[in-house]
């Protein structure tokens, strides 16, 4: 299985109306059993997505 879906940003969007977009294109990816792979500075933002959260520590997974 390839990568579906990669996003990576710093901080989630402050904006509320786009942060919902992305919850709910996220979740759709999820739903259709996609792969998606997001690099954030925010795990808690991710916690209601995820099956699984790495943490990483100079480029290695901790």
């Amino acid at each position: 299985m390839g990568i579906s879906l990669i996003i990576s940003y710093n901080t989630l969007y402050e904006e509320i109306d786009r942060k919902i977009v992305i919850y709910q294109s996220l979740l759709k990816y999820k739903e259709e059993g996609k792969l998606i792979l997001v690099a954030s500075h925010s795990s808690e933002d991710l916690e209601f997505l995820a099956d699984k959260i790495f943490t990483m520590d100079c480029g290695e997974i901790i």
